[in-house]
């Protein structure tokens, strides 16, 4: 029998939870603030890094122009208002995860390897953080589950409804409304949105005061 090495009790150095790395508690906040009311809020938008939101962006460029058009990164780049060293390590990673096929020469550059719709969230993700993991103790095998903590059983459960939702949605859907819908009244700005007037849109989260 498998031993089920559970991470939660007294964990004493940084622990993976989807692919993210936390510091135990009393590292990550002093006691003064463990004692106190914690009233930062949490935007679930947090759990994509800079890099996988830049992919998404480029992906929705990409996704515009020709099938059969190969775009410069350099291009890609300037449209999205991003660094051209930055942008390139970005493209480099969707083409080791063929969502992105490239070519060399003065007629170079990236397009995509498949169709908007075969390109989910989750591939993105993936291709720019890793894979999503969220075995929270030691390497469990699926059929001991239900003899772990019941930390790891929801962590199980909530790693499990966020792949599938990561799965469901897809590159198309995002191209099917990729802004606020028409006469909607929002005027939140959308940070996936694309300049239509040639300008590149700088994006900033909002932040919490503290």
């Amino acid at each position: 029998m498998p031993s089920l090495g559970c991470r939660l009790p007294q964990p004493t150095k940084p622990i993976s939870v989807f692919s993210r790395t936390f510091m135990p508690l009393h590292v990550m906040y002093p006691q003064k603030h463990l004692n106190s009311d914690i009233s930062d809020s949490v935007y679930i938008y947090r759990m994509l890094t800079q890099t996988t939101e830049n992919a998404l962006r480029a992906l929705l460029y990409l996704a515009g122009q020709s099938t059969t058009q190969f775009i410069p990164p350099r291009q890609i780049a300037t449209v999205l208002g991003a660094s051209p060293t930055y942008m390139a390590k970005i493209l480099n990673q969707l083409v080791k995860a063929d969502i992105l096929r490239s070519q060399r020469g003065p007629l170079g550059g990236v397009r995509l390897a498949r169709s908007p719709r075969a390109i989910t969230l989750l591939d993105v993700f993936e291709a720019c953080q890793g894979v999503l993991r969220g075995d929270y103790c030691d390497q469990v095998p699926p059929e001991d589950l239900p003899k772990t903590c019941a930390f790891h059983q929801a962590m199980d459960e909530i790693d499990r409804a966020i792949r599938r939702i990561l799965r469901r949605w897809s590159l198309a859907d995002f191209l099917s409304q990729p802004g606020p819908a028409k006469n909607s009244g929002l005027r939140s700005r959308c940070k996936f949105m694309l300049p239509t007037d040639g300008t590149a849109p700088t994006f900033q989260h909002r932040r919490t005061s503290r």
